[in-house]
């Protein structure tokens, strides 16, 4: 389960906007986002049939807040906001996933998402106005994620990354894997295949994108 939390303006502290989350771990999988309407009513909003792995977890809460009900108790959106998404069932033990802050300057949004990688920055043509604050979150998301405010078609599961067979061991190639998977996929720590210094255990990789346990 992820935890999104955010903040707009002024305000000294994140609150919990919502949760996200889906019931199960495979390649592809379908999403909700549930938050709380201004009547103190849970509001789902589902993406069906989303490729785990395949982009920025920003991108995945861009996707869902295009299709999000914006009846919404939070202040006006004003031209500040942060948010942050935590992987974990409570904000006393989850751990950060990715961090969001934006700011609207002369008619420019401006977005910096610090990761485990590094800050990506981000900038792009603001919107004449924004009538909720999750459409300024939406927009930064966007940027966070695709660097335009535009939503690509959902990547194709990493599941068609091919797998080979070599001397009995199965394996997938470097240049076959798309550079964001790839990132995490390292940073766990992998071996190379000694054989192949381009190539990874198949067996690795299929625990990674969640299709194997």
């Amino acid at each position: 389960m992820l935890i999104i939390t955010f903040a707009a303006n002024d305000e000294p502290d994140e609150k919990v906007l919502g949760i996200l989350g889906c019931e199960r771990i495979a390649p592809v999988n379908d999403y909700e986002l549930i938050t709380t309407n201004s009547r103190g009513e849970l509001v789902t909003t589902t993406l069906s049939g989303y490729s785990r792995w395949t982009e920025p977890a920003f991108g995945l809460l861009a996707r869902l807040l295009r299709l999000h009900p914006r009846d919404s108790d939070l202040r006006a959106p004003g031209a500040r906001l942060q948010s942050t998404i935590y992987l974990g069932s409570d904000n006393a033990t989850a751990r950060v996933v990715e961090r969001l802050e934006g700011h609207v300057e002369a008619g420019t949004l401006y977005v910096k998402c610090p990761d485990e990688f590094g800050t990506r920055e981000r900038k792009g043509p603001a919107r004449p106005a924004y009538g909720n604050p999750l459409d300024l979150l939406e927009h930064a998301a966007r940027l966070a994620g695709w660097s335009k405010d535009a939503e690509p078609l959902v990547p194709k599961p990493l599941t068609e990354v091919p797998v080979y067979e070599g001397d009995g061991t199965p394996f997938v190639l470097e240049r076959d894997i798309p550079a964001f998977p790839l990132r995490h996929f390292r940073n766990r720590g992998v071996e190379v295949m000694a054989s192949r210094r381009d190539a990874y255990f198949a067996q690795d990789w299929l625990q990674f994108i969640g299709s194997k346990k």
